[in-house]
């Protein structure tokens, strides 16, 4: 993906909205590990790289992870999260946040397993990898933010 010419296509397109959610879906792809924030029940962030990710359906951005991590719980009581991904160079940024749920129905867990790609960064699965004890935060996006620091150029979308 050639950077220069995504940041000209933000500065002129008209449809700058649908290039920046093209954009956070490569990116949120499961192959680049973005870092999720979440509020504890003390009121600190806390933050971490996660890798297991769906953003194919739009505004819906899905992860797998265990049902007993610290994330699960600060979602239940403050569902607010912020996401950050990045490119490799870290030449372009993209921050999504919204509010997020732990799904519990076992067929939308079973289709968003198989959603997801790639699995190899849930380190918390069995090397028997099934849907079965995994949690999955769906985040309805709501605002997405596309920065490009080279070029001092920054983007924000709201999807409401």
């Amino acid at each position: 993906m050639d950077f220069r010419k995504t940041s000209d296509r933000l500065q002129k397109n008209e449809h700058h909205g649908e290039h920046v959610i093209r954009l956070a879906q490569q990116l949120a792809d499961g192959n680049h590990p973005g870092v999720l924030a979440t509020v504890g029940q003390e009121g600190n962030p806390h933050l971490r790289w996660m890798g297991t990710l769906s953003f194919q359906e739009f505004p819906h951005l899905y992860a797998l992870t265990s049902p007993l991590s610290r994330k699960v719980g600060h979602i239940r009581v403050h569902p607010q999260v912020s996401w950050m991904f990045a490119t490799d160079t870290s030449s372009m940024v993209i921050n999504l946040s919204g509010k997020a749920s732990i799904l519990t129905d076992q067929g939308a867990i079973n289709r968003i397993w198989r959603l997801i790609e790639n699995k190899s960064n849930a380190y918390f699965l069995s090397l028997n990898m099934n849907a079965d004890g995994v949690a999955v935060i769906d985040t309805v996006v709501e605002d997405i933010e596309c920065i490009v620091p080279h070029y001092d150029l920054r983007y924000t979308h709201a999807s409401k």
